[in-house]
Parts: C-alpha cells; sequence; structure tokens
C-alpha cells in the first residue's frame, strides 16, 4: 500500500452566519430564463428571520474539513484574530480532525465573518464578506515543503502575490503537486501570476464563468473557440496546464466535465431540495480530491465529488452536508458518468 498522501489547504477562513427568508422582492429577467437577476428589499424595513445557522466557511476550511471526513490527511493553513470567532473557528477544525498546525492567530485583529443572506424558496444567495485578518496572510514556502499536495484557493489582501510566488517556489523546488482553484479577482488582478502557477498544475477546479475569464485575461487567440462549449474551454486550459493534468469544469446544476488524457467525462447533478448552493464547489473539489488520493478512477472521483456537492446544497452551510466515506461510497452510485464524444 502507498504512503498516506498529506493535503496542505491554503486560503481563507471565517465564520459565516446565515439567515434564510423568502422576504424582499425578486426582479425576473425573463430573457434569462426566469431567473432572479435582483433581490431587493426597502429602506427602513424590518424583517423578522425564523432561524439562523452559522457554520466555518473559507476555502481553507471547507476543503480540509471535506478531504479530513473522507479519510485524507488535511491540513488548513490560514489566518484568524486573537477574538472568540478565532477561537471557535480553531475548535471546529479540531472536531472534524484537522490539522491546524499553520493556524495563524494574529493580535490586534479581527476573524473573518460573512453574512449570508439565502433565498429559501431557490437556494441562492448574496454575501456580505467582512474580511480583516484573511487579508493578512503570509504564507512561509518552508512550511509546504513537508506535504505531498497543497490546495489553493483564492488569495486576498496586501500579500496575496508574495503568497503566489511563495507556493509557485515551494511547488517548483519540491517534491508537492499543486491543485489549483483560482477565484474570479486573482484571475482578473493577478492574471500573470495564475498563469504562471497554471504551468505547474495537476489539478485546476474552476467554474465555467472562471474557466471564460482565464482564457480572455490571457490574450489568448480565441478566434476560433466557442466559449459556451463547457467541451473547447476545457481544450484551450489543457494547453496551460502541466502534461496529463486534470481539469475540472463546473457550472452550477448543468453539472461538470473532467479533462484527463484528452478524454472529456461529464456527471449530471440530481434534482432534489436545495436550501443553500454555500460550498457546493468546494464539495466537490474536496471529495475528487479524496477519491483520487484513495486511487479512484476518474469517473469514482466525479460520482464522489457530485453526490459531496449535492448532500451539501440540501443543508445550510459548507459543512454540515459534507460526507464520510462509508456514506459517499453508497450516494455515489446515484451519479451517473458519460464519456463525452
Amino acid at each position: 500500500m502507498s504512503k498516506k498522501q498529506k493535503v496542505v489547504c491554503v486560503g481563507s477562513m471565517g465564520r459565516d452566519i446565515f439567515f434564510p427568508t423568502n422576504s424582499g422582492e425578486v426582479e425576473k429577467d425573463m430573457q434569462k430564463g426566469g431567473k432572479g437577476e435582483k433581490w431587493s428589499f426597502g429602506y427602513g424595513e424590518k424583517i423578522h428571520i425564523e432561524d439562523r445557522f452559522q457554520a466555518l466557511g473559507g476555502c481553507a476550511c471547507n476543503i480540509s474539513v471535506g478531504l479530513s471526513r473522507l479519510g485524507v490527511d488535511a491540513t488548513a493553513y490560514g489566518v484568524v484574530g486573537a477574538d472568540s470567532d478565532g477561537g471557535w473557528i480553531k475548535e471546529e477544525l479540531l472536531r472534524d480532525n484537522v490539522d491546524i498546525e499553520h493556524v495563524t492567530t494574529r493580535k490586534n485583529s479581527n476573524s473573518d465573518v460573512s453574512f449570508i443572506l439565502v433565498r429559501e424558496d431557490e437556494g441562492d444567495r448574496i454575501i456580505f464578506a467582512n474580511r480583516d485578518v484573511g487579508e493578512k496572510l503570509k504564507v512561509d514556502k518552508n512550511e509546504l515543503k513537508w506535504y505531498d499536495w497543497v490546495f489553493v484557493g483564492s488569495l486576498y489582501g496586501e500579500n496575496r502575490v508574495d503568497n503566489m510566488n511563495a507556493i509557485h517556489d515551494a511547488v517548483v523546488k519540491g517534491n508537492m503537486s499543486l491543485i489549483l482553484n483560482p477565484g474570479m479577482s486573482n484571475i482578473q488582478n493577478d492574471t500573470r501570476k495564475i498563469y504562471d502557477l497554471l504551468n505547474h498544475t495537476k489539478i485546476l477546479f474552476v467554474n465555467k464563468k472562471e474557466a471564460q475569464e482565464i482564457i480572455i485575461k490571457g490574450g489568448l487567440n480565441i478566434d476560433n473557440i466557442d466559449l459556451l462549449k463547457e467541451s473547447q474551454l476545457l481544450n484551450v486550459l489543457n494547453d496551460l496546464v502541466m502534461d496529463e493534468s486534470v481539469i475540472v469544469l463546473t457550472y452550477g446544476n448543468k453539472g461538470a466535465w473532467v479533462l484527463r488524457n484528452k478524454k472529456i467525462t461529464y456527471v449530471s447533478v440530481l434534482e432534489g431540495e436545495i436550501k443553500d448552493t454555500t460550498g457546493a464547489g468546494d464539495a466537490f473539489a474536496s471529495a475528487f480530491v479524496a477519491a483520487l488520493i484513495s486511487e479512484k478512477n476518474i469517473s469514482q472521483a466525479m460520482q464522489w465529488g457530485a453526490a459531496n456537492s449535492h448532500s451539501v446544497i440540501s443543508e445550510y452551510g459548507a459543512h454540515r452536508g459534507l460526507l464520510n466515506k462509508s456514506k459517499i461510497e453508497v450516494d455515489c452510485s446515484n451519479f451517473l458518468v458519460e464519456l463525452m464524444v
């Protein structure tokens, strides 16, 4: 049996507070399929909320907990404030057997908190994010070299470019593999650094809008590329990453596509109650990575990802619905994977 793989998850962490409600006015745009485009409230209104929920949030928390529940040795790498929220975040991570050796507590700073307004009848949400200490994250490349994999989500704040450089150096000079899930902010504002990281990426996770933005911002020749077609997006991205890399493209309730060794596979989603879509992408990513580390094939990894994501959106927050290994082995059989021609 191969040695146990260790994954360090670098990025944001905080407390998410959820207020579910159907109050307010939703304006529909019938030319876009009737999907709610604006959700508004009147000035001075006082809205009664039946219940509220809280959960860990941020990529470093979401991915590390998702991996840990599936039997992977996971470490969270981030920063919290020296406040009650920071202590709570670390306690919750420890409760899920996540290593917090590299969770730094910074004095005179507030832990990051997000207020998330969830539309009860649709599961869509509006996020009000208050970042303080998270924007002061500083990555030490020497602390990463002991891991087999580094998972990197969106990076914010004054040190973000230095942090990307540190991660780049750790991957290039070490024996670790990079899993990259770049956020829209980094793609738009730090395009060159994202392209540098793509050159060394072993597994890439992007949603469809992020994939389109990577291609557009990179100034690539897209005269003959249809940016609406998932297969063409995947093929362009494939030229930007390492040989034999895995590219995962998600598109909400449309499903997910994976490109590996020039073969594209697709997994659909299941219908069901959607309470909250927060953390759905991270749930897919953590389960997909855990499956590959557990020596599952690509189709099985896609089933794990789809099952985990489906479970998460049936609960509030990014953690309540995360599956353990025995549960995901059962639930994953409900998801059909197809080889695209």
